[in-house]
């Protein structure tokens, strides 16, 4: 079920992998019966938005999970509004931070509607940050990313010409043109950027005067993906803000080692270098992006080592085994009856 606003036009329902998706757009008192009927016992929320209160409305009585993925402290929140675009006097575009600490008050309501929230950190680091995002305190229960990859079907080919690659949006926040700049030191590497940009306006950033070294693949999926993650010699991440992303652990899946400015519980440090945040632009940070990305690539036996173990934490960490362990252990805390007797598969 995805959440959001109530209001809105009427979608038919879709099946993704097996899944019913079961939009909340249409008439709110229709769409309310549908969503009681399906007798729910537990909601699962990716971090909190206030959009979501609609569907706790709906389910009062119903314990609700929030899996803190990306939680944005105040210092977060400081370090995302010092963005700027190269050339630019405007205020990105996409740097809104959502309120979240309202979240306590939906956790401390009276009886009879009390009921329990329970934060479920994607990673043990993430709990220092739970009640600066949350006004709830420090939670000690984690739910891993399942398997970020099929891992059995793991092959990892190195291209024989050193290639870098980015993954991610080409919006503001993600600082693309650092990736671009990047490339224009190492014109004898392949760079591959993967994403598309979503904001097209005066606050968005378009890329111009391209190197020959640098290619523009825009949104890729699937086998793809994979093939170039396997190829690439280094992972580059230029955000201002990340917190661990799922496009990082695929890449080291293929034993791509990691650079970024950020080091997110020091994941990157172990699999990779972290230069450290630079705020702004980011272009500061340029003369340590070069010296990371220089070192590796001439380093064959330190990029070997970072990838290795990088696969090995991935694997042990982030699988499917350990997601629905941890999350069957969660429903059975939050009070399901029917995760006692259900093995999920």
């Amino acid at each position: 079920m995805t959440t959001g606003d109530l209001g809105g036009s009427s979608k038919e329902n879709v099946v993704l992998d097996g899944i019913p998706v079961i939009t909340v757009n249409g008439s709110r008192f229709q769409k309310a019966l549908q969503i009681v009927r399906l007798e729910i016992d537990v909601i699962l929320t990716i971090d909190y938005r206030c959009n979501y209160r609609g569907i706790f409305n709906i389910l009062p009585f119903t314990p609700v999970i929030t899996w803190v993925r990306d939680p944005r402290t105040q210092a977060v929140i400081e370090k995302v509004n010092s963005l700027k675009i190269p050339g630019k006097n405007v205020e990105p575009a996409g740097i809104c931070i959502p309120e979240t600490r309202n979240l306590a008050a939906y956790r401390k309501r009276p009886f009879p509607l009390k009921n329990r929230v329970t934060l479920a950190n994607k990673m043990s680091h993430l709990k220092e940050k739970n009640e600066d995002v949350y006004n709830i305190p420090g939670s000690e229960w984690v739910l891993p990313n399942p398997s970020v990859v099929d891992y059995s079907g793991v092959n990892v080919k190195k291209a024989e010409k050193p290639t870098v690659v980015f993954v991610g949006r080409l919006d503001p926040i993600k600082r693309p043109w650092l990736f671009v700049e990047l490339a224009r030191m190492f014109p004898e590497a392949d760079f591959l950027m993967l994403g598309k940009n979503h904001f097209e306006e005066e606050d968005g950033w378009e890329i111009n005067n391209v190197p020959e070294n640098l290619k523009l693949l825009g949104h890729v999926t699937g086998e793809e993906k994979y093939q170039i993650l396997s190829s690439a010699w280094i992972f580059v991440n230029t955000s201002i803000h990340e917190e661990s992303p799922v496009s990082a652990f695929e890449a080291l899946a293929y034993e791509t080692p990691l650079v970024c400015f950020e080091d997110w519980g020091g994941i990157v440090s172990r699999h990779g270098i972290s230069i450290g945040q630079r705020l702004g632009t980011g272009l500061d940070g340029m003369p340590d992006l070069v010296s990371a990305v220089k070192q590796l690539l001439n380093d064959e036996e330190l990029r070997t080592k970072y990838g290795k173990r990088g696969r090995a934490f991935v694997e042990k960490e982030h699988n499917d085994e350990a997601f629905l362990t941890a999350f069957r252990e969660l429903c059975i805390h939050t009070g399901v009856k029917r995760a006692k007797d259900s093995i999920l598969v």
